[in-house]
């Protein structure tokens, strides 16, 4: 029984079914160029009369299904388990046939029956293991009243039994190496599934955290709209008392423009809340909207000597105007400033390009750069270097940009400081012709 606030998850140690058509399909082009080894070696070496013609086709019809299954593995159509079953089923019918021509349950190679059982085993869920299982069973059970027998030409029973035991080795060669290969392909699968997982928890986690902080922040923004319209109004009144001192009024003002983008960040987080992509962002060209954002990160810290420079392979294009990534930028931002000014510096560059699935970003500061305990540790919730922190920018900006499928990397710079890079896909933001128009029109 999960705890309170703790995630439910269900998980089973499958791999997924396009993963095992894939494997059955590299398994399937094993197979066909050892059957055509062993009808070889069997027919023009050891001299063993075989129906060659009916071996070579069915080689070749399982040839030919395995060229529409990689056919079929280049489309994206949703892979399901019945399919792998019944791709299993065809396997096992071909080899039953191969078998039928070639002495029946007497072919010492009539254990590799054993080999898609242990796939389905592994692979699938349990009802569909038991049916190839059921299946693999039926089959062998036939070829031990209906097959062709071998003529072994010249061979007395001495002979005829040294060979039985040979195929027998080389049979069981085959078999092993392939459910190794296999089995070791699912081990990694499941590995990487379970770091999977794991992310999945710690970032479930981290959700949590995130949501509490921004159901406070939800009941701040309503709250703080009252104490900021009264010190506006309060700076209002003191512009008024000193009109005639330029300085005063230039601290007021600055001060004023503070509370503005204050209200302004208020009315954002509340506007946007519960808003589906369109309703609640506008929709402007991406060079518009990071100007704005620099400049309103420039009227948040007026003493940062800020450098924004658009590399010439800068690809303008329409977006919409997320206010998570102004967020994240700001926040990062922020980070550089704070860093450079703990170092005694006072610029801060960042380097902006893009082309037509990319945005670029390259934020440089000139502080104390990064030592490996604070690496590990980055994106942590509420882990911060800063006296006065609280821990959930980064890990705030991480989010943003996750949901956008997007991504930052920071780390030392030899010339001293932090670069900050930022990867963002524009697919999720590039405003198509037909919302272009809607918008136009709304």
């Amino acid at each position: 029984m999960s705890q309170p606030g703790e995630a439910s998850v269900k998980f089973r140690l499958v791999a997924t079914p396009t993963d095992s058509i894939r494997t059955l399909f590299w398994l399937r082009n094993l197979a066909i160029a050892g059957q055509l080894i062993v009808i070889a070696t069997v027919y023009h070496w050891l001299h063993v009369s075989l129906p060659i013609t009916g071996l070579l086709v069915l080689v070749l019809i399982l040839i030919c299904f395995n060229l529409l299954i990689g056919l079929r593995l280049r489309l994206r159509w949703p892979a399901t388990y019945p399919e792998v079953s019944a791709q299993l089923a065809i396997d096992m019918l071909i080899l039953g046939a191969l078998l039928y021509l070639s002495g029946g349950a007497t072919n010492p190679f009539v254990s590799l029956y054993l080999l898609p059982v242990a796939i389905a085993a592994v692979a699938l869920p349990r009802r569909y293991a038991w049916s190839v299982a059921a299946l693999a069973i039926v089959l062998y059970s036939c070829l031990m009243k209906w097959f062709v027998p071998l003529d072994y030409i010249g061979e007395n029973m001495h002979g005829m039994f040294s060979l039985h035991v040979g195929g027998m080795w080389i049979d069981f060669i085959i078999s092993a190496l392939l459910m190794a290969g296999f089995l070791i392909h699912m081990a990694a699968a499941v590995k990487k599934r379970d770091q999977q997982l794991a992310s999945m928890r710690e970032a479930s986690l981290r959700n949590e955290h995130i949501n509490a902080v921004g159901a406070l922040a939800a009941g701040a923004a309503h709250e703080l709209g009252t104490p900021l319209s009264t010190v506006a109004i309060l700076v209002s009144e003191l512009e008024a008392l000193h009109v005639n001192e330029p300085e005063i009024r230039e601290d007021l003002g600055l001060i004023a423009g503070q509370i503005r983008l204050c209200r302004e960040r208020l009315s954002e987080l509340l506007d946007i809340s519960g808003h589906p992509r369109g309703q609640a962002m506008q929709t402007m060209m991406l060079r518009t909207f990071l100007e704005g954002v620099f400049d309103r990160w420039r009227l948040m810290r007026p003493t940062v000597t800020a450098e924004i420079l658009w590399q010439p392979s800068f690809r303008d294009c329409r977006i919409v105007a997320d206010p998570g990534l102004s967020q994240t930028l700001i926040s990062l931002l922020n980070n550089a400033a704070d860093a450079t000014f703990d170092s005694g510096g006072s610029r801060v560059t960042a380097n902006v390009t893009s082309d037509d699935e990319l945005l670029h970003i390259l934020i440089d500061d000139e502080g104390p750069g990064l030592d490996e305990a604070t690496r590990a540790r980055l994106g942590e919730t509420f882990f911060t270097t800063k006296e006065q922190g609280w821990g959930l920018g980064l890990a705030i900006s991480n989010i943003n940009l996750s949901r956008l499928h997007g991504e930052i990397t920071l780390k030392s710079r030899e010339a001293g400081g932090i670069r900050t890079e930022i990867r963002l896909p524009l697919a999720d933001l590039k405003v198509t012709a037909q919302e272009s128009q809607s918008s136009s029109h709304g």
